[in-house]
């Protein structure tokens, strides 16, 4: 079922785009226009658009269709894309960097390796607060440094 009744396409048709060059001369020429423009309109707001990118030259059906498509986003319902992905992968769940476990690679409790990010930098933006940038680069630097090996630890398996 088509959103544009073809009397209206045909009457928005002939308001817009009548007198342009290459308008059909007959009325089956103008009918089947009318319906090409209800075929590929999704509202009347977009059959209004649509007319509205043309001046001049009456469009072929090709430059109909291909300009409804790239309008006609503006004019679908939106629609709520968290709605959409939590019907797929369920409801989401929060985020807290307060982790309870373990880091698999130094074996130490995640709650200790952030609270140690926050302990040691304390520069902040130049709105004199800590950013998440600030605070993720302190979390690698305490991360890559309980990763480093002593040397102790070389010249025992030397």
């Amino acid at each position: 079922m088509n959103a544009i009744v073809d009397e209206v396409a045909l009457t928005l048709m002939r308001s817009e785009l009548s007198g342009f060059d290459g308008y059909p001369t007959s009325e089956l020429g103008e009918k089947r226009f009318a319906r090409e423009f209800q075929n590929v309109c999704v509202s009347v707001d977009h059959l209004r658009a649509l007319l509205a990118y043309f001046d001049t030259h009456f469009p072929t059906v090709r430059e109909i269709r291909d300009t409804a498509e790239n309008i006609k986003d503006r004019f679908l319902p939106k629609q709520d894309l968290r709605a959409e992905w939590e019907k797929q992968y369920g409801p989401a769940q929060r985020f807290s960097l307060k982790t309870e476990g373990i880091c698999l690679h130094c074996h130490r409790p995640w709650a200790e390796i952030i609270a140690g990010a926050h302990g040691k930098r304390r520069e902040t933006s130049p709105a004199g607060l800590i950013t998440n940038a600030d605070i993720e680069k302190a979390v690698r630097e305490l991360h890559s440094q309980a990763h480093e090996v002593s040397p102790d630890a070389d010249s025992d398996a030397a």
